[in-house]
């Protein structure tokens, strides 16, 4: 694991995630995984989709597709910005293709895709935009800290320039796997809350497992025993390998599998110096 050079120009005008949006077959065992298991309350729940709050002003959402097969199921990542039309003046000047700008009264978005097709739109800040309060007891995180996409090798050079030469987004970290080769970068956003986009290297094919576990979600916890505790009551950490872990980044770390396969990983950021994959003794 190093650290690695910044990006070349500012960063373009976003600040920080703002939510994810995910594919299902069936909504059903993402409620009960979700809502019941890790404690998110629920924003919408209607045949657009199945919307949870996560803390005060971000998402995860699900949309369902009757008889939906693919193997990824992330549809797009979205970030805030303070002002839609600048990020749209800022990506053109710097020569991002494919801008689009969804229509709504209510909550205009713009989108726009990286090398690798995966798909990022923005929403504009709201004063004062808050999700509903959440449940009791609370749910075990409420931040969603990062955001996995699978990228395809032969795609990585000219990803890795886009967030980093053309998003202007500072490199935060780069591991390499056993090969040498490099497996994951992370890309800093200009927000005050450590949040990340990570990109993830892959040889195609693809399958809906390798899928699963590379388009993941992040959430960041300051106590992984009472998040880990909490997991267990909800009946989603049962398993041993659900135990908190040290990774590669030396955190505590645990990761779980939705209903379809979605990895999601929580983390405390706070490095430690017990030796990695050590299992906590976490009842």
């Amino acid at each position: 694991m190093v650290p690695a050079a910044s990006g070349a120009d500012p960063a373009i005008p976003v600040s920080g995630i703002a939510g994810a949006t995910f594919l299902t077959s069936d909504p059903a065992p993402l409620r009960q995984f979700y809502g019941h298991g890790a404690g998110f309350a629920v924003i919408s729940d209607n045949a657009e989709g199945l919307r949870f709050a996560v803390g005060r002003d971000q998402f995860l959402e699900f949309v369902p597709v009757a008889g939906y097969l693919g193997q990824r199921r992330l549809q797009f990542v979205t970030l805030w910005t303070p002002d839609l039309n600048a990020l749209g003046r800022s990506l053109k000047e710097r020569g991002v293709e494919k801008l689009r700008i969804e229509s709504s009264p209510q909550e205009p978005v713009l989108e726009f895709k990286d090398p690798a097709g995966d798909r990022i739109r923005a929403r504009q800040v709201e004063v004062g935009r808050d999700n509903p309060a959440p449940k009791d007891p609370a749910p075990f995180s409420d931040h969603l800290q990062h955001m996995g996409f699978a990228v395809d090798r032969d795609h990585a050079q000219a990803t890795i320039a886009f967030y980093r030469d053309t998003l202007g987004l500072p490199e935060a970290v780069r591991m390499n796997g056993v090969d040498g080769r490099l497996d994951l970068i992370k890309f800093r956003l200009p927000d005050s809350r450590r949040e990340v986009i990570e990109l993830i290297l892959y040889d195609p094919p693809l399958n809906k497992w390798a899928a699963g576990a590379f388009d993941h979600v992040n959430f960041e916890v300051s106590d992984i025993g009472a998040a880990y505790r909490s997991l267990h009551r909800g009946g989603i950490a049962t398993l041993p390998k659900h135990l908190p872990t040290v990774n590669g980044e030396h955190l505590w770390a645990i990761n779980l599998n939705d209903p379809e396969l979605t990895r999601i990983e929580i983390l405390d950021l706070t490095p430690t110096a017990v030796p990695i994959d050590t299992v906590s003794t976490a009842p």
